[in-house]
């Protein structure tokens, strides 16, 4: 005979108050009910676990040994219900997250600091990558995707608006173009560049150049790193292509100037893409509502 979480219980609140009555009562339920359980117990130990005696009910060897066991599974009982809560409401479980390069400082940094601080048991892994993301999405291989929303249709995949960027050309203030009040592209086709590539920047860049009649702009160095941009931006004279806020709030310290190029203007339209028919936990829930609430 099998021994029910129940009447396990039942056997713990017997052992607490010593005595079938007042166990009943704390229980609301009758004492015959609770008698009934006992014997389960004691069919399936094949053994008492009780002594009745004149002031209630005594533990025998066997119900000590049971009565610790007991314990042991009201805490393990105990634990798994707080890790669920935990689970439940977004503060443990494990994220996987795809982010474009692009996309890293702002706003996926941010909303994953607030992320860890509010929920400590949470572990993420971040996958940076300019290609192969969404294939990673839709095969299960991701939960989330923080990426330009002009990414490739796909019924099975939500894609929630975020921000748009403006992109901008940008140089050393040591350039000869720094202190131009327009820069032509006839002053820029001959230029050095560096850039992510491919993006759909550097894919839109190259098409203004196309469209306008020149080659495609001279990439010298090819990078994800924002970092190395600046700084080869700033000491190899070479020209950048970023969102103007990227311009804006990352390059404190790094002497670097917009130039006014009319024609290279472009707007990118950030978002977060996840399967429709996935589940969505509570912390990836939680990170959503953070990447818009920085967003807005």
């Amino acid at each position: 005979m099998k021994i029910e979480l129940r009447d396990l219980e039942y056997f713990a609140v017997i052992c607490e108050h010593g005595h079938l009555g007042r166990a009943a009562e704390s229980l609301d339920m009758s004492q015959s009910a609770l008698s009934k359980s006992l014997r389960r117990i004691e069919d399936a130990v094949g053994a008492k676990v009780v002594m009745r005696t004149p002031k209630g009910v005594e533990l025998t060897s066997v119900g000590s040994a049971l009565r610790a066991q007991v314990q042991r599974l009201r805490l393990a009982v105990d634990d798994v219900i707080h890790e669920a809560q935990d689970v439940g409401q977004g503060r443990a479980g494990h994220l996987r997250i795809g982010v474009t390069p692009g996309f890293i400082e702002y706003p996926f940094a941010p909303a994953c600091r607030d992320l860890l601080k509010n929920a400590p048991k949470l572990s993420v892994t971040v996958k940076v990558s300019t290609t192969d993301l969404l294939a990673a999405l839709c095969n299960g291989e991701l939960d989330l995707l923080v990426s330009p929303m002009l990414i490739p249709a796909n019924e099975d995949v939500a894609h929630d608006y975020l921000f748009e960027d403006e992109f901008v050309v940008y140089a050393s203030a040591k350039h000869r173009y720094a202190h131009s009040k327009r820069v032509s592209m006839h002053d820029l086709a001959h230029e050095g560049w560096t850039l992510s590539a491919p993006t759909l920047a550097s894919q839109a860049l190259e098409r203004a150049f196309v469209t306008s009649g020149f080659p495609a702009p001279r990439i010298v160095l090819a990078t994800t790193s924002i970092i190395l941009t600046r700084y080869a931006v700033a000491e190899c004279g070479l020209l950048g292509y970023a969102p103007e806020r990227v311009l804006r709030e990352g390059a404190a310290g790094i002497p670097l100037v917009r130039l006014s190029v009319p024609e290279l203007k472009w707007t990118r339209r950030g978002g977060i893409h996840y399967r429709k028919s996935a589940y969505l936990s509570p912390a990836a829930r939680q990170l959503i509502e953070l990447l818009k609430s920085i967003t807005r």
